[in-house]
């Protein structure tokens, strides 16, 4: 879902940078896929932080540069990591529901 609400601001062209060639379809991108940029991103989160917090403390953004600003980092801060640890909890539940 993330990944879904996210694609139309920041996921695609990411997916872009990476597939130039290529049309992101959030339907045709299996679940691992999904995983693996989504780990991506948080993993460069560090290196822009300190740039995200500036541009969002620039008094003249209008209000939907605002707006995308503070969602990619509600998507880094909250979103990329809940979906992390469902994901991992998802996994570990059904590894022991696989041992009984």
């Amino acid at each position: 879902m993330v990944m879904k609400i996210f694609a139309p601001d920041f996921i695609a062209m990411y997916y872009h940078y990476f597939h130039p060639d290529s049309v992101y379809s959030y339907d045709k991108i299996r679940l691992s896929g999904h995983a693996t940029y989504l780990t991506y991103m948080r993993l460069a989160y560090p290196n822009i932080r300190v740039q995200l917090q500036a541009a969002l403390a620039t008094p003249r953004l209008i209000t939907r540069q605002r707006v995308l600003l503070t969602n990619m980092k509600d998507m880094f801060e909250f979103f990329i990591p809940a979906v992390t640890l469902c994901d991992g909890l998802v996994i570990i539940d059904s590894f022991f529901f696989s041992m009984k």
